[in-house]
């Protein structure tokens, strides 16, 4: 008998050891799952620099600062960082910041009076616009897929707002940077503007002030050229108005102008559809208007200003005058505006042949270009 009992007690201390270690992994297991429903957080997390287009209708963000694109003005904000994106309806929203992390909210709206005059030279539009989130030197950018997109060839102003961007930590050093082809201007947390090359958008005239409410005529005629053709009876002047002129530092497809130089933008319109020839007969006209400041060419050949303004908000002119762009010294004088016009023409009668052209030159004076 001494023999049995002695060989069941390892046995039965067994099972008392493996019930005890049981009870302590079920006690660890349930202060874990008691952890977890207490402080842990099931919602995907952010990445740090996801932008987030949070569809939640707020105030706006009470240090705005004004920022000049070519074609229009908006006003740019930056606000504290935020543990949680805003609530909808009082229901939690479904994205946890990053570990430790905050979201950053930037706005970027329409300023009033929006439009500005802008000068291009071509389609399709080249303004490159970026919008760029620092925080603490680092920089998070807000133009790509559901942030902040301004296009002059889609639509006046673009994708506006409010943005949130996910950050690591809570960053005190905010600043929002709105580079146009390169040049920076920079809004602070607290509104103010550091614009740089810049400034000279902020001096734009407003689309609504471009067009001259006395418009110029180009002034008397001199014939430069040996053909037999002749104006119209009772037409001794070059048929030319200047329509609007405005200075630029930046003019869409040529850029910036170098440092301490800007753009003379003039349109003028030009209006001679028909010509008498040799005979008195009537001849119909094409024609080119061109120009030299101060001898100077223009930077790129005059264009229609409808054409390449066609789908924005750019400032048009039912008489489709023709752009032309100089490249000027900030200050000082610019000298005259010599107009060249060149009418190429032919006979009415289809049955006739021949082909002259007929040059006329104007000059309008360096006040009436300011």
């Amino acid at each position: 008998m001494a023999s049995d009992t002695g060989t069941e007690l390892p046995s039965w201390w067994r099972v008392v050891a493996t019930l005890a270690v049981g009870t302590v992994i079920a006690l660890v297991l349930a202060l874990a799952v008691t952890t977890l429903g207490e402080g842990g957080d099931p919602r995907p997390v952010a990445d740090v620099g996801h932008v987030y287009d949070h569809p939640f209708a707020e105030d706006e963000l009470p240090h705005a600062g004004a920022v000049s694109l070519p074609w229009a003005r908006i006003e740019v904000a930056v606000g504290t960082p935020q543990r949680e994106l805003p609530t909808i309806l009082d229901d939690a929203v479904d994205v946890a910041p990053p570990e430790g992390g905050s979201f950053v909210r930037v706005d970027a709206r329409a300023a009033e009076p929006a439009q500005l005059a802008f000068a291009a030279t071509g389609r399709p539009l080249q303004a490159e616009v970026e919008v760029v989130l620092r925080a603490d030197g680092a920089e998070y950018p807000l133009s790509g897929p559901g942030g902040l997109r301004f296009d002059p060839n889609d639509a006046f102003v673009g994708s506006t707002g409010s943005r949130w961007v996910a950050v690591p930590g809570r960053p005190s050093e905010l600043e929002v940077a709105v580079l146009v082809d390169g040049e920076e201007q920079t809004v602070h947390a607290d509104g103010t503007v550091s614009a740089g090359r810049a400034t000279g958008l902020a001096e734009l005239p407003t689309l609504s002030s471009t067009s001259r409410p006395d418009e110029v005529a180009c002034g008397p005629a001199r014939r430069t050229d040996h053909s037999s053709l002749r104006p119209p009876e009772g037409l001794d002047d070059l048929a030319c108005t200047v329509k609007a002129t405005f200075r630029t530092p930046y003019v869409d497809g040529v850029g910036w102008a170098p440092e301490g130089r800007e753009y003379l933008v003039v349109a003028a319109h030009d209006d001679v559809p028909a010509v008498d020839g040799p005979a008195g007969e009537r001849w119909n006209a094409t024609d080119t208007l061109t120009g030299r400041l101060d001898g100077a060419e223009p930077v790129v050949a005059p264009v229609d200003v409808n054409a390449v303004n066609a789908g924005t908000l750019a400032f048009q002119d039912p008489d489709d005058p023709r752009m032309l762009v100089f490249e000027v010294a900030e200050t000082g004088s610019t000298g005259d505006l010599v107009l060249r016009l060149d009418v190429d023409a032919r006979p009415d009668d289809p049955a006739a042949s021949g082909h002259e052209r007929m040059r006329l030159e104007s000059t309008v004076p360096e006040e009436d270009l300011r």
